[in-house]
């Protein structure tokens, strides 16, 4: 009977797995969950059209206060040029609008009715039609509602909204919606020069030749010819006075990565021809062929095929020429076509080299950062450069994401609690951008939040980014890059061929790229483990210091009123956890005195700062963290601390010591504390790992990117490279700390003798 009902139930279940699951609904919602607002009907459009407008309806900017750009009229007058440029004034870089008005540009992303890149793929990566939909945009109504084999319920849902020249209407609407909201610019991706708004023309070269992952084969002999035209077409929007500036290329810096790539490209690629000749000048002909592990000369360079780990340095650098040789060619022919608008290069995002953006800061009249960490930790970590460079910077992306309307968080970076909090986070963002004296505007990404099954598919990283190399112009297809990417990093075999082929590199020190931060696993946690070890090693030593002389004043004043109070503080600190005191700690310190900042590892002005202050200021950051630490630590080494003590001072050898006279400051710290040291080893030899490993849970709470918190990312991202050299160090820390605590034994009990 059992069996048979076991046969059921497994049918049941496989039967529910192969059919469709209903995810989004005519309007392109979740259908898991309800909310406050969420539509059910073409009549909540429609009603809600009708009281949004007598709000908005007189919205613009105001006469008296700014000039029709946004600009600034109480902030002093200045030469109008009919163009926006950037001016610095007293310190701080500026735009100045057309009319000669300082302006700080507020805008919001991918304003219009194309949801775009971002809308919900109306099939599968293997081709399969997508299930989940319960009803598509009627294509007779809504023209747009399938476009590229993308789903637009964006689209759609206007039309249900305005009716009939829902592209106009909305458009309007819009407008006047953004100033309303406070916004003064469309930023990238909006309607541009139809809008009404001062806006960012945001273009991908879409003729020139292409490397793996969409890099732009920056040597090619045609590349400048293929740009120029395009960059020619392009400034046809040069007499737009709305248009402050022109940026090419979103996110499509070099990495160290893509050097190492390079090297195993194809011998006629003519950035791998560049990349080899870099070599040769660099390390000469027979070094550098060392380096690529051939024997001959330049040629036998070029035919390689297999990717090697370059030395640091040397990637560094060619980085860095690469990038100048691409933003100076770019650079001058915009100059050609159009000498009197900014041109403000490429969005650069977390991941990129450094030296690709502070090369492109040479060339470019802004440097454009897409930063989605609240905290803007790393943004922050490339201004003491940028300072140098004395170059303004806009920050072109920015969001924080909640899953309380139906949407799946994609960036566990910039995932909030709730839409207050969403409030919260971007006040909190602009102040600390607005303080930046070098940042001249910013803008909020998106304008509609992003549908619920766009980032949500279950695939692996190969699957992803087979998927994004497949849409590049002349890509190979998807199916030739998944066979590639799987291939490369050992997805095509099964559980335990692969697990062997990657410890057979893991044995050799090579733990591969991370997925996620898209840097080496090694570089990764170099650049991290230092905090971690600063906080572990200063809460251990503190905890100590406090711990083991309440342990031992405990036990030495057994059953009296500070033994129990010091018992109780004990039992709180064992029993709480460490994110209960880490929130009442900001609640107390940080919300209601001020003393402290919330999250983060520096504060808002931080770039402003001297070398000292910049210290102070990261030491100031540290202090709650290290504080909660201690207080969840206290506890079980205080009891600890205590019970050993007990035994030992009931011994005999106490009791003879006593009997001879000795002070009983001499007994307990000279005779009694030294044999309660020796289970007292055990704790602080497997403390080891703790100090290394970071406490991923309170820096995750304080926002340190610490190992810890690093590592909690990858796994939430599934970055396998970086998860699983984690887990590596983790279990060698382990085996480590065994063997340092036999060691300290010997140290400790006279009794134990290494031999």
């Amino acid at each position: 009977m059992k069996r048979y009902i076991f046969a059921m139930l497994g049918v049941a279940g496989t039967l529910l797995a192969d059919a469709p699951s209903l995810e989004v609904d005519r309007y392109g919602q979740y259908t898991g969950e309800d909310w406050p607002g969420k539509v059910t009907c073409d009549e909540q459009l429609r009603a809600e059209a009708a009281r949004e407008w007598p709000l908005i309806r007189d919205a613009g900017f105001d006469p008296a206060r700014f000039d029709r750009f946004g600009g600034r009229l109480d902030a002093g007058d200045f030469e109008a040029t009919g163009r926006f440029r950037k001016k610095k004034i007293d310190g701080r870089w500026w735009l100045i609008t057309p009319e000669g008005h300082r302006c700080f540009i507020i805008g919001c992303d991918a304003v219009g009715y194309r949801e775009g890149g971002y809308s919900s793929p109306l099939k599968e990566p293997d081709g399969s039609a997508r299930q989940g939909f319960l009803e598509l945009p009627d294509l007779k109504r809504v023209p747009d509602g399938i476009s590229g084999g993308k789903v637009n319920f964006l689209a759609a849902n206007l039309e249900k909204k305005y009716g009939p020249g829902y592209y106009e209407k909305s458009k309007e609407v819009n407008r006047r919606r953004l100033i309303a909201w406070g916004f003064n610019s469309t930023a990238k991706w909006g309607w541009g020069e139809t809008f009404g708004l001062p806006y960012v023309e945001d273009w991908t070269f879409r003729t020139v030749k292409r490397l793996p992952r969409r890099r732009i084969d920056i040597y090619d002999p045609g590349f400048a010819a293929a740009a120029g035209k395009e960059v020619a077409a392009l400034t046809a929007r040069r007499r737009d006075p709305m248009l402050i500036a022109y940026s090419t290329e979103n996110e499509n810096g070099w990495e160290a990565r893509d050097v190492n790539e390079l090297a195993a490209a194809e011998p006629a690629v003519a950035s791998k021809q560049a990349l080899v000749d870099f070599l040769i000048r660099r390390r000469g002909e027979a070094e550098a062929a060392e380096l690529f592990r051939v024997s001959g000369g330049r040629g036998a360079m070029l035919e390689n095929r297999q990717r090697i780990a370059l030395p640091a340095e040397d990637v560094a650098d060619f980085i860095t020429e690469a990038s100048r040789h691409y933003h100076r060619i770019v650079r001058e022919l915009f100059r050609r076509y159009d000498p009197g608008h900014l041109w403000f290069g490429a969005s650069h995002c977390r991941g990129q080299s450094d030296e690709w953006i502070y090369a492109a800061a040479e060339f470019t009249d802004a440097v454009m950062l897409n930063e989605y960490d609240l905290y803007a930790q790393w943004s922050t970590g490339l201004m003491p450069r940028l300072r140098e460079l004395d170059n303004p910077v806009f920050l072109t992306e920015f969001s924080f994401v909640c899953d309380r309307r139906g949407l799946r968080p994609y960036n566990s970076v910039s995932t909030v609690r709730d839409q207050r909090s969403r409030g919260l986070a971007y006040r909190h963002y602009t102040e600390r951008m607005a303080a930046n004296p070098l940042c001249i505007g910013f803008g909020y990404f998106i304008f509609f939040d992003q549908p619920v099954m766009m980032r949500s598919l279950p695939s692996s990283f190969a699957e992803n980014m087979a998927m994004q190399l497949s849409q590049a112009p002349g890509a190979k297809p998807y199916q030739e890059w998944l066979d590639q990417l799987n291939a490369a990093y050992g997805l095509d075999k099964g559980i335990l061929p692969g697990f062997m082929t990657w410890l057979s590199s893991a044995v050799r020190g090579q733990f591969g790229d991370s997925w996620k931060w898209n840097v080496p696993v090694v570089q990764k946690f170099q650049e991290v483990i230092g905090l971690s070890v600063v906080m572990g090693g200063i809460s251990f030593v503190v905890s100590m210091i406090i711990a083991v002389p309440l342990g031992i004043l405990a036990a030495t004043k057994q059953y009296s009123r500070t033994d129990y109070v010091i018992t109780a503080v004990a039992l709180v600190g064992i029993s709480l956890p460490s994110f209960f005191f880490a929130t009442l700690l900001k609640l107390l310190f940080s919300v209601k005195l001020g003393w402290f900042d919330l999250y983060g590892l520096v504060g808002r002005d931080y770039a402003q700062l001297s070398s000292w202050g910049q210290f102070c200021d990261r030491a100031n950051h540290l202090v709650l963290p290290i504080i909660t630490l201690v207080i969840v630590s206290i506890g079980s080494t205080m009891r600890y601390t205590r019970t050993n003590m007990l035994e030992v001072l009931n011994a005999d050898y106490i009791r003879t010591a006593r009997a001879k006279g000795l002070s009983e400051h001499v007994v307990i710290y000279k005779h009694a504390f030294r044999n309660t040291l020796i289970p007292l080893v055990t704790i602080i030899g497997g403390s080891l790992p703790g100090l290394f490993s970071g406490a991923l849970i309170t820096e995750t709470l304080f926002s340190i990117p610490g190992i810890g918190y690093i590592s909690y990312q990858s796994m939430v991202a599934g970055d396998i490279p970086f998860t699983m050299f984690y887990l590596s160090f983790m279990a060698v820390l382990t085996l480590v700390s065994n063997l340092l605590t036999d060691i300290m034994y010997a140290v400790v009990d006279p009794r134990v003798r290494i031999s």
